[in-house]
């Protein structure tokens, strides 16, 4: 029996699984059951893609072979139409060839002979009746639909066309057939066929096309025969009046890069003559400004000016140009003009706010640009308006925009255009003022608000917010703007001549176009304004500074700028020879005092401490939009957190910085003299002790006191040895030790008195004309020596220690007996970057004022006659070298134009380049003991007081007043006599005496009760022979005890005459 059927069950059995292999898992199997399904799905992919594929491939061969035999057809329709072209154009058999000639043409669209098609049926109909003759036929309506799918197809090649002579032909061919559907003799007579036929063009994107066909070609190449064509259809809707034509060659053709290089000559002129000059401007409006559109505007309407026939038509081209270029950067107009051999331009004052996205224009559109502000255009502008003067109000705001959106040698020739066009010189300052400003709402709006109490300056801000005011803003920048160049060139007898005089309205006509009466109200209008945006800068409630002023560029920022910019001009004026009221600048109505003086503590505390001491730079910072303020005024440290993100630290503020982090020290730093003076000293000496307090927190101070010998026969020699190497460590105390003339320490002990003598001494020494450094005006006024000796190294170091010698003078209140140059002193107020006005050269070089006045009011031919060049000559020990005043300018002629750029530039180079080295190594050392910003809250003739005193007569009331009696007593017979005796002297020996005493001829500028030591009497014996002598140092007199008045005047002033001093007794 087999053992495989073994019915006991003993035998192995075979074992099936149904599952798949042995040890495969359920998801094994599903995966594997996905891979075989996706190798399926991908299969039939492929054969789907190759089914597409010879589908696509058998589609297109078909297609070709349709458009093929199509050609052959059009061909052969072609010789069908040529057989008729014997017939009428009114038979049924040449309609029905044209129809389908032009059908079939339509089929072929896209084929590779379509422009050769295009070409050949386009030229065939330029001489067949058979198209304008068909619109009348039985096929009229399938002859419109396939003319209108033709047309497409031409403008379609057009716009795609690449200079090529083919292309050109097909073009050429193109442009002429569209030419004729348009021309009404063509059709017949037929107006309004070709009206609508041109208004279908232009649905049809005829603007795009042609647009793009002028690209096409390279800019200059003027030779295609298609440019003249193209020009002339694109005229053609436009003198058909043709709704939207105009607009759309605006947009498309006026905005065409280089247009007066693309098209030739002729159709340049025809442009320029048969455009509808006010119907373009009507339509740039809602257009975008770009360069090209500007550009090309000004190229073609420029010398359309005066055939303007009436002030509303020039009011709309000046409107249109304003709008165009305030619409553009700044950034597109510089290098117009600059950076060439030929620019006369000056270094400009005027504000720009850095940008970081520049628009760069290329030079061939700037050329074109410049035409804006070409001699010819603007003195074209200034004669039309003169004409037809309701059209002033445009004119300004023109005038405003060309003024704030071009650099500065545009800027130049809009200020000879103006200043000296149509009508008598300075004419249009003249008639602003009196025509359009002093008697308007807005002046009218800010007077009141200067009146107006503690709420004035809220009232004055808010005028810059009514819309009912925003009209006379233009008239009032614009004066500001002409007015702010004129003072630069008008010398102080032209400003105010002998004859005038307070409250007199006379004034010379030809020089300065206002009277003193009406400078003295327009300052009152600037002065308000200026206040109120420095007093409410970063207040709840108010736009920003970086808010625009209404229909202007121009930002608040930029207006307080260029307010206060004139305002300091005519101020400086004042302070020369007084004209204004007394009290005319003061704005303390607004404020305080007391809390004022408080609040300017607190905030130059917060300023003080993170600033360092680094020499000051004068950078161009500008408001920067991120500045994130709230609705409450800004602490100063977050303001100053705030500058500092935006600045490199260690840079010290500049006037403007100081203005956005403290609304009062912005006030005392720009517009100081709206504080009254002896505020403004005590503020300062505020500043000098909470300073002096800092350093001894901040342990800057020597533990030991430094001690410094000097020879009294060398006091400047051994001066500069000991003290320059201590820099701004000499605002600490130095003891002084004088060593006689054989070598021994004199006795004395000193508390103060002997640095005054050691540093009065000094003082006189160094500032010796006969050292070479200094040099004397004839009102024997110091400045810097300019000629290369003093340039030197070695003597840049000596300004740098006298700057340093005159700060401790100022840091320790000692009046010293030195006159400087008000030029010289202007530097003081970190006014380097700044043109010097003409007035200031009288007193430096008068023969030089007198020339440059002469070369500004010559009415003759100034290049004939004058034969002057953009060079000046400088004469050093008789080497007589010529410079350059801007590059290349031996070759450039002075001429009527230029002659402002030249009178500045000059008086410029005379009063600052000449000596700018050693005036920044003075500075620099000067900085190092006086905070620059404690300076300028003070202006020239204030800082000239607190450095040497004030020039008016000794007070002797309050000199009594202030003495301190030593074995004397105030009823002394002896004391009687030196005041009766003091009373007897003349204003001058008033002077000599008190320099005699206190080594300054004049008084504190606060009085004596600020003179330090204060002025002293001691007895010197009884013995009436010998003469009263002087400690200086101490400012102490010893007076013998004289028996009369007689007697005591007569010693006095022999020992005043004598010199006798310290020693002498």
């Amino acid at each position: 029996m087999n053992a495989e059927y073994n019915f006991t069950g003993a035998a192995r059995t075979r074992t099936i699984n149904l599952g798949g292999p042995r040890g495969a898992s359920a998801a094994q199997l599903a995966a594997s059951a996905r891979a075989e399904r996706a190798l399926r799905q991908a299969e039939r992919d492929r054969a789907r893609s190759a089914t597409r594929v010879q589908a696509v491939w058998r589609g297109r061969t078909e297609a070709r072979r349709i458009r093929a035999q199509r050609v052959k057809d059009f061909v052969a329709q072609q010789q069908v139409v040529l057989r008729h072209s014997a017939e009428p154009s009114e038979s049924e058999d040449r309609q029905v060839a044209h129809v389908r000639w032009l059908r079939l043409l339509c089929a072929t669209r896209g084929a590779p002979e379509e422009g050769q098609l295009l070409r050949v049926w386009s030229q065939t109909m330029q001489i067949d009746d058979a198209l304008f003759t068909l619109y009348a036929s039985p096929h009229a309506s399938s002859w419109r639909t396939l003319v209108s799918l033709a047309v497409r197809c031409l403008l379609a090649r057009l716009g795609s066309a690449t200079p090529s002579a083919e292309r050109n032909a097909e073009s050429l061919a193109a442009l002429s057939l569209l030419l004729r559907l348009c021309d009404p003799a063509a059709a017949g007579g037929q107006a309004d066929f070709a009206v609508q036929f041109a208004q279908s063009l232009v649905c049809a994107s005829l603007y795009p096309a042609l647009h793009a066909h002028l690209v096409s070609f390279p800019v200059d190449r003027k030779a295609s025969p298609t440019l003249q064509p193209t020009i002339d259809l694109a005229l053609v809707p436009i003198t058909l009046k043709v709704p939207g034509a105009l607009q759309a060659f605006v947009l498309h053709i006026l905005a065409v890069p280089h247009l007066p290089a693309r098209v030739p000559l002729p159709s340049l002129a025809r442009l320029a003559a048969d455009l509808p000059l006010l119907d373009v401007l009507r339509c740039i409006d809602p257009v975008p400004s770009t360069p090209y559109l500007l550009a090309n505007l000004i190229a073609l309407s420029a010398r359309r000016v005066p055939q303007l026939k009436n002030a509303n038509e020039l009011s709309t081209y000046l409107d249109t140009l304003s709008k165009m270029q305030d619409a553009l950067p700044r950034s597109t107009f510089e290098g117009a003009l600059e950076g060439t051999a030929g620019s006369t331009a000056v270094p400009d004052v005027h504000l720009e706010q850095a940008s970081s996205s520049r628009t760069v224009t290329d030079v061939a559109t700037h050329k074109r640009l410049s035409g804006l502000v070409a001699p010819s255009h603007l003195s074209a502008l200034m004669t039309a308006s003169t004409k037809f003067s309701s059209s002033r109000p445009a004119l300004t705001r023109f005038l405003v925009s060309t003024l704030e959106a071009w650099p500065a040698s545009a800027r130049d020739r809009v200020f000879s255009a103006t200043l000296f066009g149509p009508g008598p010189p300075n004419g249009l300052v003249r008639e602003l003022w009196r025509g359009w400003v002093r008697g308007g709402p807005l002046a009218k709006a800010i007077g009141q608000a200067g009146h107006g109490g503690a709420g004035g300056a809220r009232a004055a801000v808010a005028t810059m917010d009514s819309a009912e005011l925003a009209e006379g803003w233009g008239p009032l920048l614009l004066l500001v703007e002409l007015y702010s160049r004129v003072l630069l060139t008008l010398g102080d007898d032209e400003f105010r001549p002998p004859a005038s005089a307070p409250g007199s309205s006379s004034s010379s006509p030809s020089r300065n176009p206002l009277t003193l009466d009406e400078i003295v109200t327009f300052s009152a209008l600037l002065r308000t304004m200026s206040f109120s945006l420095y007093w409410l800068e970063g207040s709840s409630g108010l736009p920003d500074l970086s808010t625009r002023v209404p229909n202007f560029r121009l930002t608040r920022i930029e207006l307080r700028s260029l307010f206060t910019n004139l305002l300091r001009q005519i101020h400086a004026r004042d302070a020369r020879k007084r004209f204004a009221p007394e009290g005319h600048w003061l704005m303390t109505s607004e404020m305080d005092l007391n809390s004022f003086i408080q609040t300017v503590m607190l905030e130059e505390d917060e300023l003080a401490e993170p600033l360092n001491n680094a020499a000051p730079t004068e950078d161009d910072w500008e408001m920067q939009d991120e500045f994130d303020e709230d609705d409450e005024i800004l602490p100063v440290s977050s303001r100053l957190q705030a500058l500092r993100r935006t600045q490199e630290s260690g840079s010290n503020l500049n006037a403007r910085q100081l203005a956005f982090l403290s609304p009062r020290l912005g006030v005392l730093n720009n517009i100081p003299f709206t504080i009254p003076f002896e505020l403004r000293v005590e503020i300062f000496r505020q500043f000098i002790y909470r300073d002096h307090e800092r350093r001894k927190r901040a342990g800057l101070r020597v533990r030991h006191t430094r001690t410094v010998r000097i020879r009294r026969s060398e006091v400047a020699h051994d001066g500069f040895l000991a003290l320059n190497p201590l820099g701004a460590a000499l605002k600490d105390r130095v003891l002084i030790e004088f060593i006689d003339d054989w070598g021994n320490v004199e006795a004395g002990i000193d508390g103060g008195g002997l640095f005054k003598e050691f540093l009065t001494s000094l003082i006189t020494q160094a500032f010796d004309t006969n050292r070479g450094l200094w040099l004397a005006t004839e009102q024997q006024e110091l400045y810097p020596n300019p000629h290369a000796y003093a340039r030197e190294p070695e003597q840049l170091e000596w300004y740098q220690f006298l700057g340093r010698v005159l700060g401790k003078a100022l840091y320790m209140g000692i009046l010293v007996d030195i006159k400087f140059a008000r030029f010289f002193l202007s530097k003081w107020l970190g006014r380097q970057g700044y043109l010097d006005d003409l007035a200031s050269l009288d007193s430096l070089d008068p023969v030089m004022y007198r020339g440059l006045l002469y070369l500004k009011n010559y009415d003759g031919d100034v290049e004939a006659d004058l034969a002057l060049n953009f060079t000046v000559q400088s004469d050093e020990l008789g080497h007589v070298t010529s410079h350059d005043l801007i590059p290349g300018g031996s070759n450039i002629p002075v001429t009527r134009e230029n002659r402002l750029s030249y009178i500045y530039r000059v008086s410029h180079w005379r009063l600052t380049g000449q000596i700018a080295r050693q005036c920044d190594a003075f500075f620099s050392g000067l900085s190092d003991i006086i905070d620059p910003r404690w300076l300028r809250i003070l202006d020239v003739d204030e800082l000239k007081v607190l450095v040497c005193g004030t020039e008016e007569p000794i007070d002797l009331t309050d000199l009594r007043a202030n003495t301190e009696l030593g074995g004397y007593d105030d009823k002394d017979e002896a004391i009687e006599h030196f005041w009766a005796a003091l009373h007897s002297f003349t204003p001058n020996e008033r002077r000599a005496m008190l320099k005699f005493v206190t080594s300054c001829p004049s008084p504190p500028l606060l009085g004596f009760s600020e003179l330090r030591p204060k002025f002293g009497i001691r007895q010197a014996g009884n013995d009436d022979t010998r003469l009263p002598t002087a400690s200086t140092c101490v400012n102490l007199l010893k007076l013998p005890r004289y028996t009369s008045v007689a007697q005591t005047r007569e010693k006095l002033l022999y020992a005043i005459n004598s010199n006798a001093g310290f020693d002498l007794s």
